[in-house]
């Protein structure tokens, strides 16, 4: 028996005897989470850093029977003012950082640096500015921990590959994964909720996002943007996120057997390409796409996504579209589809209930497209296309929006309880809106000032405010640009019951 643990159990007899039992002993009883030691900080930049905390600590130890495998656990660092509680540069030995509590670190509470074979294990982080920083890092796993209070990221990986995020719960943090430049990661089974965004991907390619829960987001559950690459998301739950996945310039994504409920948009696919969307179960919200012509006809979305239990049809590319190409659905979208007709569908509680991009001589005719996220029927792009006899009510924003769409023929509609009932947006001009009905919408029609041209007659309105016209708003967007409008220029129309 060495002369520190004979000292220790000395100690120890001295406040048995005493009485004093109810004190925090700093020793580590052979891995047991009972007992933590109050350090600071710790910094390791080399082997004989691990050798010396190894041989002079009581909270670090190398592992018996190896010569090159460490361990940090049952200890508590508080930053305090320190820039990280744990900072480990240029390290390729195996440790473990276990059940530990790391907290109020004014950096990061472990950054790693050049470091391969990490595993960290079973920890709570808790006011750190950010949890968990890897920077040029490789085979890391990082499982069973709890990340709280972040003001950043609880896990952020830049330059990181062929890392494991296992099981790992996150709350109230800015955002909780952050992978930048980072390839083949697998994030699984983890739960994050109530965080800005759950998981963000920036410049990252074959990543898998595999049965997460990603609950209660205030912004996103998974936002992939900027070129990212063929990253597998499968078999997660997203509930109550505000968007619950976006894909914005990015090619090859596929999201497949996943849950979207109660969200105000699922899935957006933006400025991307040859996206694939399959087997996804969609409950209160949907899909909504955005980009030029050959982007919204590159992905790959068949009728195996269900909304609210019904079918979701994604046509490219088709002429002569009838009622049997419609059966059962909860969502259609046309892209690049003419001299087609969509009737008697009764279509609502999702994004967008009908979405033209790139169509021409449609009609859309008896319909019901009422309390939709975003609008009841959408036209981008899309011209000479016939909307008689709807009804559009109580729909989110708007219960028909257009944008870059002319000469289209509004003829007969009810549009009712919607925030707009008719919005004009990015040039969509010489449009004829004729003998519909306006009634309780916050605004009856709107159009943006590089909206020319639309013909108004014979149409009723009873609404709050019944026409705005030359206000520049962003309409649809995923960004959180969509501004409040303020009348500028109101016109008076009769009112009607």
């Amino acid at each position: 028996m060495n002369k520190k643990n004979i000292i220790f159990i000395v100690v120890i007899a001295i406040l048995i005897s005493l009485g004093i039992t109810n004190i925090l002993i700093n020793r580590d009883l052979e891995g047991s989470t009972d007992f933590k030691f109050r350090v600071s900080s710790i910094f390791i930049s080399s082997v004989d850093d691990w050798e010396n905390y190894a041989s002079n600590s009581t909270w670090c130890r190398k592992v018996a029977g190896t010569t090159n495998q460490y361990a940090i656990e049952n200890v508590e660092i508080d930053g305090q003012g320190e820039r990280n509680c744990i900072t480990i540069i240029n390290s390729n030995v195996f440790f473990t950082i276990q059940n530990s509590i790391i907290k109020n670190g004014l950096g990061e509470g472990i950054y790693l640096e050049n470091v391969r074979n990490g595993r960290i294990i079973n920890n709570e982080f808790r006011g750190n500015y950010g949890g968990i920083k890897a920077l040029n890092c490789d085979r890391l796993s990082i499982s069973d921990n709890n990340l709280l209070e972040t003001l950043r990221n609880g896990m952020e990986l830049i330059n990181t590959n062929f890392s494991n995020l296992l099981s790992n719960i996150a709350s109230n943090n800015m955002g909780v994964i952050h992978l930048k430049d980072s390839h083949h990661n697998a994030i699984t089974d983890n739960e994050f909720f109530n965080n800005t965004i759950g998981i963000y991907f920036n410049i990252s390619n074959s990543n898998n996002v595999l049965v997460n829960n990603i609950i209660s987001n205030s912004y996103a559950g998974l936002f992939i943007q900027e070129n990212d690459k063929s990253n597998q998301i499968s078999r997660n739950t997203f509930i109550n996120n505000h968007y619950g996945m976006i894909m914005d310039k990015c090619e090859g994504i596929s999201a497949f057997g996943n849950s979207f409920s109660n969200g105000f948009c699922g899935i957006i696919i933006n400025k991307s390409i040859g996206c694939n969307v399959s087997g996804n179960h969609f409950t209160l919200t949907g899909v909504k796409l955005q980009g030029s012509g050959a982007e919204l006809s590159s992905h790959f979305i068949d009728s195996s996504n269900l909304v609210n239990g019904k079918l979701l049809y994604y046509y490219i590319n088709i002429i002569n579209l009838g009622d049997l190409d419609f059966f059962n659905a909860s969502q259609i979208i046309l892209v690049n589809c003419n001299n087609s007709a969509i009737s008697d569908v009764n279509l609502s509680r999702t994004t967008i209930a009908i979405a033209l991009y790139n169509c021409k001589g449609n009609m859309i005719q008896n319909n019901n497209v009422s309390n939709n996220n975003l609008a009841g029927i959408y036209l981008w792009n899309s011209t000479q296309n016939e909307l008689i006899n709807n009804t559009a009510s109580s729909n989110g924003q708007a219960g028909f929006g257009f944008e870059y769409s002319m000469n289209n023929t509004l003829r007969e509609n009810l549009l009712e309880s919607n925030y707009y009932g008719l919005g004009f947006f990015k040039n969509s001009s010489f449009n004829q809106v004729i003998y519909n009905t306006f009634r309780n919408n916050l605004i009856s029609f709107f159009q943006d000032n590089s909206s020319i041209g639309n013909n108004l007659s014979g149409n009723s309105y009873l609404s709050i405010a019944n026409f705005q016209e030359n206000y520049h708003v962003k309409f649809i967007y995923y960004d959180n640009e969509i501004t409040v409008p303020f009348l500028i220029k109101k016109r008076e129309f009769p009112l009607v019951n």
